[in-house]
């Protein structure tokens, strides 16, 4: 009975949590339609650090591990590929949905 209780709150925490970090993709979205403009850069990487975190809350290991590989290509230094941001962007709005 506890578990299922237990699931149950998690799930109600999920489906507060899950349109908030949809958000959080499409600011990510914003930062990789605009990498020449630094604040949005920065933005869209503090979005992809919150996704990371929240999502290995939640056990999604895959979602966590996309959010931190965006994190750390647009935290600067080499010009990041906007190829691969914005396909790692589809796969991580892919995870946070199934």
């Amino acid at each position: 009975m506890a578990d299922r209780s237990l699931d149950a709150a998690l799930q109600r925490i999920w489906e507060r949590a899950q349109p908030r970090l949809l958000a959080r993709v499409d600011a990510i979205d914003h930062a990789i339609a605009a990498l020449d403009d630094s604040e949005r850069v920065a933005s869209g990487r503090a979005e992809a650090h919150k996704i990371a975190g929240l999502a290995g809350t939640f056990g999604l290991g895959e979602a966590s591990r996309l959010a931190r590989s965006i994190e750390e290509q647009l935290e600067g230094g080499e010009q990041p590929d906007p190829e691969r941001l914005r396909r790692e962007a589809v796969q991580l709005r892919a995870h946070l949905t199934a």
